[in-house]
């Protein structure tokens, strides 16, 4: 997981090979259960794809349930460090979402990751409350 993670955060070519090698559903088991530094590193693998991805490939990150396996993952971890990630990573994909923007509101609220995100606009850091904010501002109307 930990080689993943920085392959993956280096560009989009090394995020298609990993995805073409069929790599992202192991990927998204080891998010969504496992030994916490084994989540951890699953986490990163996740963030740097939606950061460093392409549209098509957040969309394929998205098709995998990576939206609604980071909001799960919210409530679990109290280390400020996986929370900034987590909410970069939903930041990310908002950000490239152009149309599936409502797609990744379903799987946030089904997730309860709508009512985590607002939590945490209340958290004591400052980039938790950047991040929770910012994710917020892309749905001004829920």
């Amino acid at each position: 997981m930990w080689m993943l993670s920085n392959i993956v955060a280096d560009s989009e070519h090394h995020i298609q090979m990993v995805i073409d090698a069929g790599l992202m559903p192991a990927v998204m088991e080891r998010l969504g259960c496992g030994k916490f530094s084994v989540q951890k590193e699953a986490v990163w693998i996740v963030s740097n794809c939606l950061a460093v991805g392409t549209p098509e490939q957040v969309k394929y990150m998205v098709e995998q349930g990576a939206v609604g396996t980071l909001c799960h993952l919210l409530a679990s971890y109290a280390t400020p460090s996986m929370i900034t990630t987590i909410l970069d990573g939903l930041n990310n994909t908002l950000s490239k979402a152009g149309e599936d923007s409502e797609v990744i509101l379903t799987q946030m609220k089904e997730a309860d990751g709508l009512d985590m995100i607002e939590k945490l606009q209340q958290h004591g850091d400052q980039n938790i409350y950047r991040l929770a904010c910012s994710i917020k501002s892309h749905f001004p109307d829920v």
